[in-house]
């Protein structure tokens, strides 16, 4: 039987976003984003459909704050549709915002934004927003775990998980990640970090995502993330002394 968990925690991530134009609510801000796994295809020539949206709201909604206001509107929809709240960094502003995923007809956007409006929703008003930002979506992760620290998504085929040993910084984990992009043995990949909460503990996670994936690159990638920051943390002792 699989050893399945579901908790809470966050994903973090740069990413290039664009601003929907058409089939939004007037003088509303709605972003697309274009390349959701850029490491990944930036180096095959495929291009695959952006699958996440951001609507930027008046004021940031925690995530059991607004999955309390998505079952008062369930009606509004039939689609498994993915919710999660987030904030964006852009330009050195923050702006909240509520991520969807699996959304299956852009044309129903407005109608979505509608249901959301009638049930309290505040959303800001149209912004210039375009080129690359930080986003940290929070949401509920599905996942289990096929070897100790190694897991994969319950709802969502290519993507995994590996729970690191070490504790990282973002520059540590950019310096990782450019190193095995450029030499490494663990296959073709796009990865980002997070943070769960499991017992009460918080646990540094990084995602990735590859086509066709299997434990055995995962566990690859785990034994290397964590040498990685080893050798990076001991060097920033060094320096430090």
């Amino acid at each position: 039987m699989k050893k399945i968990i579901k908790v809470a925690g966050s994903i973090y991530k740069e990413e290039l976003l664009m601003p929907l134009e058409k089939n939004i609510l007037p003088n509303t801000t709605v972003l697309e984003a274009t390349h959701p796994y850029a490491h990944y295809y930036g180096q095959v020539p495929q291009v695959p459909k952006p699958n996440s949206l951001f609507l930027l709201t008046r004021k940031f909604y925690f995530l059991e704050e607004f999955l309390a206001l998505v079952n008062q509107i369930s009606d509004c929809w039939q689609d498994q549709i993915n919710f999660a709240s987030a904030y964006l960094e852009y330009k050195g502003k923050q702006y909240p915002a509520i991520r969807l995923k699996h959304f299956p007809n852009y044309e129903r956007l407005q109608y979505l934004q509608n249901c959301l409006k009638d049930f309290g929703m505040e959303f800001m008003p149209k912004i210039q927003y375009e080129g690359k930002s930080v986003s940290r979506v929070q949401k509920f992760f599905e996942m289990y775990e096929v070897e100790p620290g190694i897991f994969f998504d319950n709802e969502e085929r290519n993507k995994g998980y590996i729970f690191c040993d070490e504790q990282f910084n973002n520059q540590q984990f950019e310096l990782t990640l450019q190193r095995l992009r450029n030499n490494s043995n663990c296959g073709l990949m796009d990865a980002v970090q997070g943070d769960i909460m499991v017992d009460g503990i918080l646990v540094k996670i990084i995602r990735v995502y590859a086509e066709g994936i299997q434990s055995s690159q995962l566990k690859c990638l785990k034994s290397e993330f964590n040498k990685s920051f080893s050798r990076l943390e001991r060097k920033e002792k060094v320096a430090f002394f």
